[in-house]
């Protein structure tokens, strides 16, 4: 985006508390998926427990099989960061590196 900015312009910036700059930067700036996040979006396309959802209305049955596949996949990388997570303890659990674990969600 052209002239697009963060902050306004400036000629000198004091940040207070610099010391959070990068955790708060990180919240504000970067992108943070939880399972349950997916979950929920899954869950409005369709609810298999109750066979509800925006494609059961719709009776769109093959679409409704792949969000099933999706949610599978989905259990199957949360498991998975999990697991790796519990074999890197130190650190907040911030991803610093491209497929620390393999992605199987995104490609179905």
């Amino acid at each position: 985006m052209q002239d697009a900015s963060i902050l306004p312009p400036y000629h000198v910036v004091i940040f207070d508390e610099a010391h959070n700059l990068e955790a708060v930067a990180g919240d504000h700036l970067g992108l943070s998926i939880t399972s349950g996040q997916v979950e929920y979006a899954l869950r409005k396309l369709y609810n298999e427990r109750n066979n509800k959802g925006l494609l059961a209305h719709h009776h769109f049955g093959e679409a409704q099989q792949a969000v099933m596949e999706c949610r599978h996949r989905a259990d199957h990388l949360f498991q998975s960061i999990d697991d790796w997570l519990a074999e890197h303890p130190t650190g907040n659990g911030r991803v610093r590196e491209p497929n620390m674990v393999a992605n199987p969600l995104s490609g179905a």
